[in-house]
C-alpha cells in the first residue's frame, strides 16, 4: 500500500479554463488558451478574488481520465490518496477569513462532487508541499508545477504532469534554481494512470 499525493489544479481541476472563461464571460477580457505560465494572473489579482468569491473553485471543469482514474484508485485498491493544493498562499493576494473561507468550502464541494468516495479528510492547504508530504511520509507526488516536483524527490517519487506552463521556460528556469539531480528523477507523465502503472512494477519488483 502506497500513499499517493495530488495536486488539484492543473492535474485534476483545469483552474486555468475556468479562470479564462470566466474573465471573459465576466469581464470581456480576452487572455487566450492555455498559459504557459502562472505569472498572466499577475494582471488580474482583483478579478481572481472576485470570481473566487462567486464560486471559481467550485466549479473548475476536470481533467476527465486523472479524475476517473483516483476515484478507480480509491474505490478498488488500498492505496491512501492525498490532495495537497497551494490555494490559499498566493502572496499577491490579500487572503481575508471570508477569502479563505470560500475557498476551502469550494474545495471541499468540488471533491465531494467529483470524487465522492475520497475521505476529506486527507485534503491539505499548504504552500510548503514538501513539507506536507514529507510529514504524510507520501510514497508518490503527482504535480504540474515543475519547481515543487523538484523539491519533492528528495522524499519521495516525483511525478509531473505535463501541461503547457511546465515545459521548455519552465524547465530552463527550474533548472537554473534547482539541481540536475533532482530534474533528472522527475517523471513526466500524461496522466495520472502512469504513475500508478509505474507504482505496480515497483512494488513488484520489491515483492520479489
Amino acid at each position: 500500500m502506497a500513499k499517493i499525493c495530488i495536486d488539484l489544479d492543473g492535474v485534476l481541476a483545469n483552474f486555468h479554463l475556468e479562470f479564462i472563461q470566466r474573465a471573459f464571460r465576466s469581464h470581456g477580457i480576452t487572455i487566450g488558451s492555455e498559459p504557459v505560465d502562472y505569472d498572466y494572473l499577475d494582471d488580474y489579482r482583483d478579478i481572481f478574488v472576485e470570481e473566487v468569491m462567486s464560486g471559481l473553485f467550485r466549479t473548475c471543469p476536470v481533467y476527465k481520465a486523472n479524475v476517473d482514474y483516483v476515484n478507480e484508485l480509491i474505490e478498488t485498491t488500498e492505496h491512501e490518496v492525498y490532495f495537497i493544493t497551494a490555494r490559499t498562499t498566493d502572496e499577491a493576494v490579500k487572503w481575508t477569513y471570508d477569502l479563505r473561507r470560500k475557498v476551502c468550502e469550494d474545495t471541499h464541494d468540488w471533491l465531494r462532487e467529483h470524487i465522492p468516495s475520497h475521505p476529506h479528510t486527507n485534503l491539505i492547504f499548504t504552500d510548503t508541499k514538501f513539507e506536507a508530504v514529507c510529514k504524510i511520509g507520501g510514497d508518490i507526488m503527482v504535480e504540474d508545477n515543475l519547481r515543487t516536483a523538484a523539491k519533492v524527490v528528495g522524499c519521495c517519487h516525483s511525478f509531473l504532469v505535463d501541461r503547457p506552463w511546465n515545459r521548455e521556460s519552465a524547465a530552463k528556469e527550474a533548472d537554473r534554481r534547482d539541481s540536475t539531480l533532482s530534474m533528472q528523477r522527475i517523471h513526466r507523465v500524461s496522466e495520472i494512470g502512469n504513475t500508478l502503472i509505474q507504482l505496480d512494477k515497483w512494488e513488484k519488483r520489491y515483492e520479489g
